[in-house]
């Protein structure tokens, strides 16, 4: 979650009538939310979308804590601290997966995901993919009697459902148990059934502006180095912030960009091809590398947009630049499938040196 601090009046969005003091940005998309609530006009789901790491999933995790509290969101009651354990009867939290020598270990999994994987552990599931086992695991949970006002169903990246998984969580949403609300996130809607996007009310995220970002790092530091996780982070907060508290991780992100801008600039495939050997001896840092590779690639796009245009955003053309994003994007999805990761790297490699 990004969290900048405690002082609730330090932060955006205080004009609420609900505490958002640790999400930066985003006011349009919590004012309908908040108007929802005060309202009574909750959905019986909603899809958040837009763009990776922009903070929708720490939007859609403070939105469910704010319907399960019997006490107005008031973070102290045993409902409050039963769902930041993760532990809360009425709600069903989908987010990491049980994966075969990645992710495999069921007890640090329970702090994100609390529905009962052991289905994925026996068959040694190698994939990301939310399958109809897991459905019909979860779903179990939504049925059972409930203490509190709503049931609370939050999935995480809705578009790892799998076609047989997806059908079944449609019919789920046809006929939800009553009360129950389903908050789900995705980055790429376009990859949605769309007989689950017709049944979801839909709200929108898009990257943080950078002067927004700059003002919230403004009132907690005054690093130097902020212009450079402001370039890094590209309109994503969660990302700023994390550069800010960790500069080990900062100066890995630094190093990602420059290992990034020898990739498109070099000719030496030996070079690129050892780098991705590296890259595939630690499966956790390839979803890091790619979504590095997309921030640094919307930097040249700012670029070209901004005539600033110098080095690469000068060399590579705008549609290039955003074929370069698509390609990107269909290679963090189709990793997900299991598909030979070695290769997919190596093809998008020579695929964005052709293209730069």
């Amino acid at each position: 979650m990004v969290s900048l601090g405690k002082s609730k009046k330090d932060f955006l969005c205080k004009f609420m009538k609900y505490y958002w003091d640790d999400i930066i940005g985003h006011k349009k998309s919590i004012t309908q939310l908040e108007n929802d609530i005060l309202n009574k006009n909750l959905a019986h789901a909603y899809l958040f979308a837009g763009p990776a790491e922009v903070g929708k999933y720490a939007i859609a995790k403070k939105f469910a804590n704010i319907l399960i509290c019997p006490n107005d969101y008031c973070r102290s009651c045993d409902d409050c601290q039963q769902f930041q354990d993760n532990l809360h009867r009425d709600v069903v939290t989908v987010n990491k997966l049980w994966i075969d020598k990645i992710n495999d270990n069921l007890e640090q999994i329970a702090r994100s995901s609390n529905f009962n994987q052991i289905h994925r552990a026996k068959k040694k599931t190698k994939t990301d993919i939310i399958s109809i086992d897991d459905i019909r695991s979860f779903s179990q949970k939504l049925y059972e009697k409930k203490q509190s006002k709503y049931k609370i169903c939050l999935i995480k990246n809705i578009e790892r459902l799998q076609p047989v998984g997806a059908n079944a969580l449609l019919k789920i949403l046809e006929e939800p148990p009553q009360g129950t609300v389903f908050i789900l996130t995705s980055s790429y809607p376009e990859k949605v059934l769309k007989t689950i996007l017709s049944r979801v009310r839909k709200i929108a995220f898009s990257n943080v502006a950078d002067q927004v970002i700059l003002q919230q790092l403004q009132k907690q530091t005054d690093a130097e180095n902020l212009s450079e996780i402001i370039s890094i982070a590209q309109g994503r907060p969660p990302i700023a912030v994390k550069l800010l508290k960790d500069y080990s991780l900062f100066e890995k992100e630094k190093t990602r960009f420059h290992q990034i801008a020898n990739i498109l600039s070099k000719p030496e495939l030996k070079t690129d091809f050892q780098f991705i050997e590296k890259l595939i001896e630690q499966p956790q840092d390839i979803e890091n590398f790619l979504n590095a590779l997309l921030r640094f690639l919307r930097t040249l796009l700012l670029e070209k947009s901004k005539n600033s245009q110098s080095g690469l955003s000068q060399k590579i053309t705008y549609s290039n630049l955003v074929t370069m994003q698509e390609k990107t994007n269909n290679t963090k999805i189709m990793l997900k499938q299991n598909i030979n990761k070695r290769l997919l790297l190596e093809n998008l490699i020579l695929d964005l040196k052709s293209l730069a």
